[in-house]
């Protein structure tokens, strides 16, 4: 037999910090790091983002201290005045958000921080629209694709070249100030912030949806985007409206397929390209990607124009668009220009 007392640990829970209301019922919160700490969140009829703030001092509630308590608010920042039905929220950048809708459409939306007017910067603009044609309930930061080890080490290097760059800045500069001091660390917090400001965006989501497809969103520069939308355009004259085995069913136009479309309206699909048909690109014959090739260039696109893509997202620091035309004949040669749009096509299906 035993006996004794059962010394059971104190109880520990939550204390209200602060709170914000607004929301008839809140679907979907996603939270991005501080500084600030950001909150996205949708209600049945509305996307808004809230900041959390402290002021005063530390918020520590320890028990032998006295110092200063610190007030915490949660305040909207910015809101969507459209009435969407929203049923899956993620933020790809600290102003950029990725959303899906009740009547499978996906949109996007951004925040202005440094707009001109107070206006401007509660406002987050619809900045996509594209119809997806199924209803997404899960959005996740992420990729399908295992990087090679090229691309892992070609990408480590990358970051410790920064890093060596920066601590030799950091050491010069020490240098030519003798008094200073601190230096390792001022150089560890040099180097982790060149490093942050890499990787500030998310660059991939995946999403999943109630009729068991999975999915990715990738981000462009608005070079890509608008080559991409070309490329699009031409595969919707050349294949779509044939007889190919690509072709599209019943004759169906895909720019109204891709429409966005509910209750309230319907608008074009906008800053979004379908990827999946710009992947098609890949599986035609010779002939059909001569005419696809054929309308590229027409529309002023030529094999320098190409180069190498970024990942920012559209619209955020984007890189201008080529010239119109105006092409030597080597750069408008068809299988140059080919050889190129299929590098390119390949580079964005290895990202998903």
């Amino acid at each position: 037999a035993m006996s004794g007392a059962l010394t059971l640990p104190a109880r520990k829970s939550l204390e209200p910090e602060c709170s914000h209301a607004g929301n008839i019922v809140a679907l979907h919160v996603r939270c991005l790091p501080p500084p600030p700490l950001q909150l996205s969140s949708s209600s049945p009829l509305q996307v808004s983002v809230l900041e959390f703030t402290q002021k005063g001092g530390s918020s520590g509630g320890g028990g032998g201290g006295g110092g200063v308590v610190a007030t915490s608010s949660l305040l909207e920042v910015a809101r969507d005045n459209n009435a969407n039905w929203m049923t899956a929220l993620e933020p790809m950048h600290r102003d950029f958000y990725v959303g899906a809708e009740h009547m499978n459409n996906l949109v996007t939306l951004r925040r202005h921080p440094n707009g001109a007017t107070q206006e401007d910067r509660s406002r987050l603009e619809p900045y996509g629209a594209f119809h997806l044609g199924d209803f997404v309930n899960r959005f996740r930061a992420g990729t399908l694709a295992v990087p090679s080890s090229s691309t892992a080490s070609s990408s480590s290097s990358t970051t410790n070249q920064r890093k060596d760059h920066t601590r030799q800045q950091q050491q010069q500069q020490q240098q030519q100030q003798p008094g200073s001091s601190n230096s390792l660390e001022a150089t560890a917090a040099a180097a982790a912030a060149v490093d942050s400001a890499a990787d500030s965006a998310t660059t991939s989501l995946l999403f999943g949806t109630v009729g068991g497809m999975l999915g990715a969103v990738l981000s462009v520069d608005e070079r890509t985007y608008h080559l991409f939308v070309g490329v699009q355009r031409a595969l919707a004259k050349v294949v779509l409206r044939g007889s190919g085995p690509l072709a599209s069913v019943g004759g169906l136009s895909h720019g109204l397929w891709r429409s966005f479309e509910n209750e309230a309206k319907v608008a074009d699909c906008k800053n979004v390209v379908d990827g999946d048909l710009v992947e098609s690109f890949l599986d035609l014959d010779s002939k059909d990607m001569d005419a696809v090739v054929r309308l590229i260039i027409d529309d002023g696109w030529v094999a320098a124009d190409f180069g190498t893509p970024s990942t920012s997202i559209a619209g955020l620091g984007a890189s201008p668009l080529p010239p119109a035309a105006a092409a030597s004949s080597t750069n408008a040669d068809p299988l140059l220009v080919r050889a190129e749009l299929i590098r390119r096509i390949e580079d964005m299906a290895r990202r998903h």
